[in-house]
């Protein structure tokens, strides 16, 4: 994804910061924008891209996996009503 000016700077300082601070060997960057039609959703990668691969899946794993949880914990509070 080729980066507008006004956001490779802040885009390569979180990359960057993420690298030195955490010694991170691949980097995957994701977010929205909304204007007033449409939300777009951008990402950037940095490092090995079969690394970038993998913490996309196991993003999505652990998104699903809270989601799951999240779902649960409702129908938990469903349970005690003393039914």
């Amino acid at each position: 994804m080729i980066l507008p000016d006004e956001l490779r700077g802040p885009v390569r300082a979180l990359v960057a910061g993420l690298v030195e601070e955490v010694n991170a060997d691949a980097v995957v960057v994701l977010w929205s924008q909304t204007d007033k039609t449409k939300t777009v959703a951008k990402m950037v990668t940095y490092g090995n891209q079969i690394a970038c691969l993998g913490l996309v899946n196991e993003a999505l794993e652990a998104f699903e996996e809270q989601q799951d949880e999240n779902d649960s914990g409702d129908e938990d509070e469903d349970d005690d009503d003393g039914a």
